[in-house]
């Protein structure tokens, strides 16, 4: 029985090295959706499935996705829905992901609605970044800002500039522009505090850097001076030796080596 069950294992292993990515992904997406059909409302399985459809729609070549139909997807997002009610903790992040399968799929409204409600269930990075790229394509950019202003509050203050980096590619903005202004002031006095930390840290740590590094050439430098003056008494040792002295090159070979120990062990 053992033999048979390796066998089949080894089986296995094979066919899933040899499958296509066509066929990983429709594997993928067949097992995530029977697993969400046996517990629906479970939040987990919705993600993986929404992931599975996902990962298939990003694919750039036709011929490496596997087929998604809109009813696919519709299904998809129906029990996306049932997860989000039955798991709230969960929602946002069900939700969020949801907009991206539509978005990937080049379906804008049921993207942005999806996205819409992933914010108002609470504010996340990607929700955000979702729902304002979904806009910034339509050309709402006004919308965008105010997306970008009203959602800042609800995020760490390390994820602010991110945060801003992503307003000013959904808005479509120049390379100059203050996104910082499209903040609430609070908002915006908190990214302040915290890029102002963040260069302290920086001066702090690039300080450090300078000085680890001119305590490592200082060491270099003893160390090849110190690597000479080895080197030097091993050729004197070596030059005095006679041939009445068959020991002597070995007992030079020894001074050489207890030389570099000591150049090594005794430089900081």
């Amino acid at each position: 029985m053992s033999g048979r069950l390796a066998l089949g294992l080894a089986c296995l292993a094979l066919a899933l090295a040899c499958a296509t990515m066509k066929e990983r992904h429709e594997d993928a997406i067949q097992a995530t959706g029977r697993a969400m059909e046996r517990a629906p409302g479970a939040a987990r399985e919705a993600i993986a499935h929404l992931d599975a459809l996902a990962g298939s729609l990003a694919e750039p070549k036709e011929a490496d996705r596997a087929v998604v139909t809109d009813a696919m997807l519709e299904r998809a997002a129906s029990f996306a829905a049932k997860a989000a009610a039955a798991s709230p903790d969960d929602a946002a992040a069900v939700l969020w992901r949801e907009g991206r399968m539509w978005s990937l799929a080049r379906k804008a409204d049921p993207a942005e609605a999806a996205y819409r409600h992933s914010v108002e269930v609470k504010p996340t990075p990607p929700g955000l970044a979702g729902l304002m790229e979904t806009l910034g394509t339509r050309g709402a950019f006004d919308d965008v800002r105010a997306v970008c202003g009203s959602g800042a509050a609800a995020l760490a203050d390390h994820e602010l500039d991110e945060h801003l980096r992503r307003c000013a590619q959904a808005a479509h903005a120049a390379a100059d522009t203050d996104t910082a202004s499209w903040l609430g002031d609070a908002d915006r006095a908190r990214l302040e505090a915290w890029r102002a930390e963040r260069a302290k840290q920086e001066a702090i740590e690039a300080k450090r850097r300078e000085e680890a590094q001119a305590r490592a050439e200082e060491r270099r430098r003893k160390m090849a001076v110190c690597t000479a003056t080895c080197e030097q008494k091993t050729a004197a040792c070596r030059a005095g030796c006679s041939k009445d002295e068959p020991a002597c090159p070995s007992s030079c070979e020894q001074l050489a080596q207890a030389c570099a120990k000591s150049c090594d062990a005794g430089i900081p």
